[in-house]
């Protein structure tokens, strides 16, 4: 969940859970922090990275407007969160969130504790559009993306997971999984 932020050279990861810091092999410059308050200076990066972090957002205003802080002028967010349309998303809010932490440990074989809490307040495109236009970002591209593998715990259900991407790819392609973007500041 942990956004990366880069600074010409060096690659900054930032999460408040400083023991999943502390277990991330690939980023080595880490900082214990949340998107909302970041420990960084003003105009300090070209570019920030974020992979599923947009739905764990409780304020995801205040998150944006330090991202464009932090960024400086012409430097860019790309950004991947899941898409509210899709039967992924659903399947995930009909299950009440006391269960999330044992789903996840037992369908992805990932540690206790490794699920937080969802909001899904810009996790639909034209959520994304006003949210970010309000916060100062300019549109470069946002589109969305399809990905069988997040039902797909053994063969049936994964040849299950490609028609129905198949079905989204025809008849429903706002409804795909994913929500690739790229803004500037």
């Amino acid at each position: 969940m942990a956004p990366i932020y880069r600074k010409t050279e060096l690659t900054w990861g930032i999460d408040p859970d400083e023991s999943a810091l502390a277990r991330n092999e690939i980023i080595r410059n880490t900082v214990p922090g949340r998107a909302e308050d970041m420990p960084f200076a003003d105009d300090a990066f070209d570019l920030v990275v974020s992979a599923w972090t947009f739905e764990h957002l409780e304020d995801p205003p205040k998150a944006l407007q330090e991202v464009h802080r932090v960024l400086k002028p012409g430097g860019k967010l790309v950004f991947l969160t899941p898409n509210l349309r899709n039967y992924n998303v659903w399947i995930i809010r009909l299950v009440p969130e006391r269960f999330h932490d044992f789903f996840t440990r037992k369908l992805y074989g990932r540690g206790e504790h490794d699920t937080f809490r969802k909001f899904y307040r810009v996790n639909f495109v034209p959520q994304i559009d006003e949210t970010f236009r309000r916060t100062g970002f300019k549109k470069i591209n946002l589109m969305l993306n399809g990905d069988p593998s997040y039902i797909s715990f053994n063969e049936p259900l994964f040849r299950l997971a490609c028609l129905l991407e198949r079905v989204l790819d025809k008849w429903f392609e706002s409804a795909k999984v994913h929500l690739i973007g790229i803004y500037e500041k």
